[in-house]
């Protein structure tokens, strides 16, 4: 008899807490949800001030890698995937959340460095991106990364070790380029038939800038090549609107190309109408 008892005041006591949980609120809200090349995984648990839930685990493909994840449907600005020896990420294209304007590029995804921003990552945003800055741990841009950006009018690059070929190539509303510190190589035709390009800096970390780089920069009047580059590609200002060039050294480089100033001076065939004033540094 007393086991009965027992039994039937568990069940009322059971029956009395399951009505005090129904009467409340139900509300479940989902945590954040991360990708990587295989799943996307969020945290979903239940936030009853008296009921004791276990937190559940569920896991969230995107099998199409792009961005969105294929059970609750949440869009990402960015697609990033892991480097090969899973050190970084790389960011390999933009996502269905992606809303352009003056975009500074994350230096940091679950934990670890943007490293690397992948060939043609910008390639379908042609009309909405205004300027972009990018973070110091990005150590690549590749190649056409933000080529041909129709709105583009700003870049800042605070320290990316190579800037790829073509990689903001014929960007026609492009006027201010930054290229921090920390940047060594900037490879060919980077800037190339930028029109309205006007302002360039370099830092002092450059050690290459290949042929075409700044060629067909038709606004572009002066720019500043520092002590440390050790190699100017050919044809490297062709074609640009340049009045004065100022070298911080004294002289070309062994490395130089036999012609990286061809273009610079009256050439009828090209359509070069003056000559480029060339100012060197003295020698020590």
């Amino acid at each position: 008899m007393k086991k009965f008892l027992a039994i039937l005041i568990c069940a009322i006591m059971c029956v009395t807490l399951l009505a005090s949980c129904d009467s409340l609120k139900h509300e479940h809200t989902q945590g954040e949800w991360q990708h990587d090349e295989e799943v996307h995984w969020r945290v979903t648990y239940c936030s009853w001030n008296k009921c004791d839930f276990d937190i559940i685990e569920e896991q969230h493909i995107d099998e199409d890698k792009n961005g969105i994840c294929d059970v609750c449907a949440r869009k990402e600005q960015y697609i990033f995937v892991l480097n090969y020896d899973k050190t970084g990420y790389i960011l390999s294209d933009i996502g269905p959340g992606y809303v352009g304007g003056d975009v500074v590029i994350p230096s940091t995804y679950r934990g670890l460095p943007v490293v690397e921003i992948e060939m043609y990552a910008f390639g379908n945003c042609k009309d909405n991106l205004t300027s972009v800055t990018i973070p110091g741990s990005v150590k690549e841009i590749g190649m056409k990364a933000f080529a041909k950006q129709d709105n583009l009018e700003t870049v800042i690059i605070n320290g990316s070790a190579i800037v790829g070929v073509q990689s903001f190539y014929l960007c026609p509303k492009l006027k201010t380029v930054v290229i921090g510190e920390g940047t060594e190589y900037i490879y060919a035709s980077a800037f190339e038939q930028c029109d309205s390009l006007e302002s360039v800096t370099i830092a002092n970390t450059v050690k290459k800038i290949t042929g075409n780089v700044f060629a067909y920069c038709k606004n572009l009047k002066t720019i500043t090549i520092p002590a440390s580059v050790e190699e100017i590609g050919w044809a490297c200002f062709i074609g640009s609107g340049f009045t004065d060039i100022y070298f911080e050294m004294s002289a070309p480089g062994e490395s130089w190309d036999e012609e990286w100033d061809y273009g610079l001076y009256i050439d009828e065939e090209i359509g070069q109408e003056t000559n480029v004033n060339l100012h060197w540094a003295e020698a020590e």
